[in-house]
Order: C-alpha cells, then structure tokens, then sequence
C-alpha cells in the first residue's frame, strides 16, 4: 500500500477519535517514549503529553481539515500560556500542508517556543513500514477492523474485492501487472477460504478481472511467485492462501469498507437542503450508491477507448431519476443533485481506490499495452494537444480558470499534471491555426449578442464559452466592451475591423496564430510543425468543414509516420471521441483530457489533490444537457445572422426561437437553418 493510500485514510476516514489514537502511537514510535492522552483537568491547553526523564513535554491534535492548521495552533498559543512556557509543543495534524517549515519559523520566533510538527504525511510514512512501526501498523489495523464491523457493509462480489483489495498490493515495484495479478488472486483466495484447485482459481481470476483470457498466463506466473514468496501453500495441485496472506487481504477489504461507509456518510450529507430529513437523504443515496460505485468502475474503460457505452448513459439515467423522486420542491433539479453526488464520490478515498484499480486492471489487458508502457515507462512521451484540448488550457491558464465547468478545470489541472512530471506537450501547428480562426470567427459572429443568454457558456466557439462561464461564475457582466479585451489581449489587432486588415484576411489569422503561439510558449506549451497538405480520408468521417477534417487526416498521418520511428512515444489529446476511436483503430496513443490527466495522476503519483476527472466529465456532460442544446441553437444563429442580431426585433425573435425549440423536443437533435428561416418569418415550425 502506497504512502499515498495511507494519507487518503488518515486524512479522509479517521474520525477524531481514531485519529487521536494513531497520532499517540505516533509518537510512541518516533519517541519510544509514553505518550498520554490529557484528561482535561489542569492540562492548560495540552491534548495529551509526552514523557520524556526531563519531565513532559504538551502535544496539540488537529483532526479537522476544515481550519487551517497554522491558525488552531497560533489561536491555542495565545489562549494557553503552559504551551508557551513548554519551551517544546508537540503539534500532530490530520493534514498535508505543502510548505509549513516558512510558518513553522514564525510561529516558533513569535511565542519563543521549539514546535515538532507532525502531519498525515508523517503518519502515513511509518504506516507503510509495518515491519518498522509495528505499533502504528497495529493501531491503524485495529480501528479499521472495527469501523468496517460498525459499517456493515453489504457483500461485495469477487470482482469488487479483487479491485479494492488493489490498493494494498499497489507499490512502486515498476511492474502494475503483477499487483494486478496478486490482488485479484488474493480476493479470491480469500473469498474461498478453503483450499481450491489451480485450475479453479486461475478460472475465478480471469473472471473476477474480466478483462479476457489472456491475463491467465500472467496470473499463473504471479502465482508460482506467492508461493515461492510463502504466501500461498499448494499442495497435489490445490492452493490456499496463509495466515499473513488472507490478514492482509481482509485489512486491505477493512479499509475499504471503513472507506465506503464514510463515502455514503458524505453523500447523505451533500444532499443536505435537497432532500427534506436525514432519514429520506440516506433512503435517498442508499436507492443510487451501488449505481454509483458501478459508475466508477465503468468509466475507465470507456475512458481508455474513447467511446461512452449507452449502459453508462442508461445507468445515469436511472441514478437521475431516482434521485428526483426524493427531492424537495425547492432543492434543484436531479442534474443537479447528480452532479453534486459525483462530485463527492471522484474526490474520495473510496472512488479513487475503485477507479484506480479498475484503470490498472484495464491496462493489464493487451489491448492496452502500449498505453501502459508509454505512461509507466516513457519518460521522453509527448502530448499532442489538440484545439479542443489547447484553448481550455490557454485560457485558463492566461484568463481565469472557469470553476464549476469540468472542461476548464480538467485542462487546467491536466496541464499542472503534466510539468510536475516533466511531460511535454506541444501543440500541432494546423491545430494552433484552428484556434486563430476560432478566435476570428468569436469576433466576427458572436459580438452582436455578447451577453443575451446564460447558455453561451458552453458554446462550441471556446473563446465565447469561456468568457460567459467566468463572467457567470464571478458575476461579473458579460458586456461587449470586456468581451472585444479578451479577444484582443489573445492576439487580435484593436483595428481588426479596419481595411488594411479585410484586404489580408490570412496575414490577419498569422499575426494572430503567432500571438497564441507566444502565448503557449510562456507555459512551456511547444509547437509541432506539420505540413498542411492533402492525406487519404479517415474511416466514418463526420460532417465538418474541408479544412477541419484536412487537419485530423494529416494529424492522423504525422502520428502514423512516428510510430516506430527513433525518440520517444507521441499521444494525442482531444476532446473529439470520433477522433480518439479513429486513431486507437489505428493502434495509435489518443486520450481524452479527462482520462490522460486520471491516467497520468494514478500511473505516476505525486503529492496532489487528486479527483477521478472522468466520472466528473461524464457527469457534467449528462447534466448539462439542456444548456448545451441551447447553446447550439445560439451557434446555428450565429452562422446565420451574425452581424445582423444586434438588432433588437431580430434578437427577440432568435430569443424565442431557442425557447421554442427546446420546448418541441428533449432529443439531442439539433436545429436546422430551414427551421429558423420558417420561425423567423411565421413565428412557428409549422408550414
């Protein structure tokens, strides 16, 4: 189990109590001292105190995540003057500040007291030694026994064990597979519990893994390793796990129960305001968490290949509409809740756990070999960014992250991901041009109804969906005034309107290419030169403008003529799922953000916050529908009309257009320009 893991429980599973316990043991270990919880009589602001033949020294708790650490410990110091006299304050808390040594220092020159400060991290380090800090090991065994007794959950399946028993196995030995084969053969040597054939078990753990036939090779070789390791016993061709082994197993299935339960308690929380008691919000995610943990165990997959099953589609449907029967008349829409519900359960140490193991055994599959090894191994792998990938991360970056749109987000927070690992990612030179002619089109289309409609924050022109989601988000206006110095602080000239320009259309769309160019450069996002010209159709392509589909073909070709060819590997990231499944059919590397930035996170971990961005996509792209279809309706006006919806009798009319139009149909059928030109003309659909 990775140091990471263990801090994920610590900070996010202990109650106050519990973590009280592990702290103390904590300090025993590190010490080989008593160390004795404060039994609140005359203890002048000590939790507990450390026994040392000098005399004892106070130690301060701080289970909460909710305020600062820095703030309860200077709040306690100038409320408590033995902690200030102490001459040592010994200060263990349940969080993971990045840098506290700067504040440390001016804490311990403010109040002239020596402070040891302690955190999760530093919990976390001796809990993955057990063999070092038996004691810390045996605390933290103990509570999670007893709190996965408390929780009673309800009986997982092999297939779920296997995956949660995962965490456990997980260590930096380099080779995820092989901890992919322990685990599943663990959870179904556990769930035996009496001894069994090999051919057996190997059968229930090609099953449990439900990945194919092929990982039974790997499994038995894991296999033969666990026994030679003294793990497992096989004796005339039966196997069955021993003491330590099946210990192990049950911890690593303890923890997550412990996990699932504080999960379920967040969510019943979350509802809180949308459902009217207590009792209806835990009916209320009791009816959805089963579908919730299946979420996250499905999105992965689709996540690797590029496609969203209609079962994904189907199940957050039903989750939806469950959850609508539970609402109040004034707690928001099931979307809504759904969202929110999500939210929670990608941010938990739960979810992540399930999703990182469902991605790991999915990789172990051969049709994702290559993505494996290029993410676990490729420290020269480049990412191609593609438009619809580069502008939510230029713009975020450069402007202002649009918080609640996961699309920004994700790029944004993809971007961080990728320098903290020293991956590069550059953009393809056809995809900044891409991006100059949006930044045009933004101008010369959408300026005559900047503003009108909160749905043109998820407009299909970026530049325009992003200045309404930050201005909607801040509450800041959305006037044409702010909108033409966006545009213009990206690249485009103040007099773009003027004649020299009109007569140059091309050296317009250059001086702006080079503009986000530079831009790209001052985040260490580099350029790929590809040569624009004509390449053979790629499979099943859809209705898009000659110079678009030119682009992708000759992406498509570039990324063809690399594969075997010297220095490192190259993987595209987009947000076009045509796209992806065209290039994964050609055996080429191509991620969706959201899945690259999951993937890379859980692959190569580092001391980050850490969502599943996937399963947060998926959410927000169901729940978000309905402002989507209105969104492209504003789009299709756009081509149409633009400029001529600065008048105010033709902006009304394409007002009530959109409403009309999402009033007729809930299908994700999309507006054409006979239906606007007859609305236009007769206020109706009809003939």
């Amino acid at each position: 189990m990775l140091t990471n893991d263990w801090v994920e429980f610590i900070k996010n599973v202990l109650s106050p109590s519990a973590f009280n316990e592990v702290a103390l043991a904590t300090l025993r270990a590190l010490y080989g001292t008593p160390v004795l919880l404060a039994d609140g009589t005359g203890d002048g602001g000590a939790d507990a105190w450390i026994e040392f033949q000098a005399g004892r020294k106070p130690v301060q708790l701080h289970s909460g995540l909710k305020e600062a650490w820095d703030v309860k410990l200077s709040g306690a110091l100038d409320r408590y003057e033995l902690l200030r006299t102490s001459g040592r304050l010994f200060f263990v808390c349940a969080q993971t500040p990045a840098a506290p040594e700067p504040k440390l220092a001016q804490l311990e020159m403010k109040y002239g007291v020596v402070i040891k400060f302690y955190d999760a991290r530093s919990i976390a380090s001796l809990a993955a030694e057990p063999d070092r800090y038996p004691e810390v090991y045996a605390v933290l065994a103990r509570i999670i026994g007893a709190s996965a007794a408390r929780a009673t959950p309800r009986p997982w399946s092999p297939s779920v064990d296997a995956r949660l028993a995962f965490t456990f196995f997980h260590e930096n030995s380099g080779d995820f597979r092989a901890e992919v084969a322990r685990s599943v053969l663990a959870a179904c040597l556990y769930r035996t519990s009496t001894p069994i054939s090999v051919d057996a078990l190997l059968s229930h753990a090609v099953d449990a893994a439900g990945i194919g036939t092929s990982v039974r090779r790997l499994f038995r070789r894991e296999l033969d390793t666990l026994a030679a390791e003294g793990l497992v016993e096989v004796r005339e061709a039966e196997v069955a796990a021993t003491r330590t082994l099946a210990a192990r197993t049950k911890a690593a299935l303890d923890i997550q129960a412990a996990a699932a339960e504080r999960l379920r308690e967040d969510c019943i929380e979350a509802l809180e305001g949308r459902i009217h008691d207590a009792e209806r919000r835990r009916s209320a995610v009791d009816d959805v968490f089963d579908d919730l943990g299946l979420l996250v165990r499905e999105v992965p997959p689709s996540a690797l290949t590029g496609r969203t099953s209609e079962e994904l589609t189907r199940r957050l449907d039903r989750v939806e509409r469950r959850l609508a029967d539970h609402l109040m008349p004034r707690g928001g829409t099931s979307s809504e809740a759904l969202k929110e519900l999500v939210d929670v359960v990608s941010a938990s140490p739960y979810g992540k756990a399930l999703g990182a193991a469902e991605l790991f055994i999915q990789m172990t599959s051969r049709e994702s070999d290559e993505l494996a090894t290029a993410l676990t191994h490729g420290n020269d792998l480049t990412i191609w960014l593609d438009a619809s990938v580069a502008l939510p991360m230029l713009c975020g970056m450069f402007d202002r992250v649009a918080h609640g749109w996961t699309t920004s987000e994700s790029a944004v927070e993809l971007h961080q991901a990728l320098r903290k690992r020293g991956i590069m990612a550059v953009i393809p030179s056809v995809y900044i041009e891409e991006m100059a002619a949006h930044l045009l089109e933004a101008a010369r289309r959408y300026r005559s109804f900047i503003g009108v409609d909160e749905d043109l924050a998820r407009s299909e022109n970026f530049y325009v969906a992003h200045f309404h989601a930050v201005a909607q988000r801040r509450s800041e206006p959305a006037t044409l005034v702010r909108f033409d110095e966006f545009l213009q602080d990206l690249g485009l000239p103040h007099d773009w309107e003027s004649d020299r320009w009109s007569q140059e259309p091309r050296r317009l769309r250059r001086v702006v290419e080079q503009s986000l160019e530079t831009l790209a450069k001052r985040y260490e996002i580099g350029s790929q030169r590809i040569v624009s010209t004509e390449a053979v159709a790629l499979q099943d392509e859809p209705r898009r403008s000659d110079i678009v589909l030119r682009h992708d073909r000759c992406v498509a070709r570039e990324l063809e003529e690399k594969v075997g060819s010297a220095g490192g590997g190259v993987l595209l990231c987009s947000e076009d799922q045509w796209f992806i499944g065209v290039l994964a059919a050609k055996q080429l590397l191509a991620l969706h953000p959201a899945a690259l930035l999951d993937v890379v996170q859980i692959v190569r971990p580092r001391d980050e916050p850490r969502r599943l961005a996937s399963m947060r996509e998926l959410a927000a792209t169901f729940s978000e529908r309905a402002l989507s279809r209105g969104a492209a309706v504003w789009d299709l006006l756009a081509q149409l009309e633009a400029p001529q919806l600065s008048d105010r009798e033709l902006l009304r009319r394409a007002k009530d257009f959109k409403s009309a139009w999402l009033r007729r149909t809930n299908r994700e059928t999309l507006p054409r320009a006979a239906d606007w030109q007859r609305f236009k003309v007769t206020g109706s659909f009809d003939a």
